[in-house]
């Protein structure tokens, strides 16, 4: 079935108004195909993401076809995408140059307040590592009243390439990403050094076990006692929930 093309003040009120910023990616590549006169091969718009995104390429294929494409193409019919050819269309009819210069303004815009949104400091990320932990020593157990807390790189920086690592359960992550992070005490830190990859968060099994081992020996106390200590455990299971480990 054939859609009418957009008006330019269609797009306009699409930008302005209601397009959602849970990523960046929308107004990227609807700036990219107005640049380039409405027609954007895939691979063009792939090496786009990628300079946004450098060392990501088998990120960027994935992440490029399915998003915005879910939402530009099926959804809104802003965007065609030919299967054939590779290519990705504008289906945008500009009723003027301005309109087409004030759409490109738009994207540019929307681009830096995701940009600025999302910029997240190394204060900020030290304080949502160490509160997923629930402030303790992910290999020995301790708290910062006890020792020196560290956030660890997990697969040390020494082995990033482009600013990437492979994850314990083998995908890319970003080096300074929360799944590449940990909380480690000085000396087990120290310990560690930059030799391994060593993974100390506890896996989703080994929280059951152990709270699982709870509930035996709990059994054993006075049944006012019992309920403390089990609503003290599930407490802190709940805490360390957030930092599991991929696997």
């Amino acid at each position: 079935m054939t859609t009418s093309m957009l008006s330019g003040g269609q797009l306009l009120e699409f930008l302005e108004e209601q397009m959602s910023m849970s990523g960046r990616y929308q107004p990227l590549l609807l700036r990219e195909l107005i640049l380039h006169d409405g027609v954007l091969s895939r691979d063009q718009w792939v090496r786009t993401v990628l300079e946004t995104e450098p060392g990501l390429l088998d990120w960027a294929n994935k992440t490029a076809m399915r998003w915005p494409i879910e939402t530009l193409v099926k959804s809104r019919k802003i965007v065609k995408y030919d299967k054939t050819t590779k290519t990705l269309g504008l289906h945008v009819s500009w009723e003027s140059p301005e309109q087409r210069d004030q759409a490109i303004e738009i994207c540019e815009a929307r681009l830096k307040s995701w940009r600025t949104r999302h910029r997240v400091s190394g204060g900020s990320r030290r304080i949502d590592i160490l509160t997923r932990d629930g402030g303790r020593c992910q290999a020995c157990g301790v708290t910062a009243h006890q020792a020196p807390l560290d956030i660890d790189h997990i697969v040390p920086r020494s082995h990033a390439k482009d600013g990437m690592v492979t994850a314990s359960d083998g995908q890319l992550v970003l080096l300074d990403s929360s799944e590449n992070l940990q909380t480690l005490c000085a000396r087990c830190n120290r310990e560690k050094s930059d030799r391994s990859s060593y993974d100390f968060r506890a896996s989703r099994g080994q929280l059951v076990k152990a709270l699982a081992h709870t509930y035996d020996l709990v059994n054993f106390l006075p049944e006012s006692e019992r309920r403390a200590v089990i609503a003290e455990a599930e407490g802190m299971m709940s805490t360390l929930r957030a930092g599991l480990r991929p696997t």
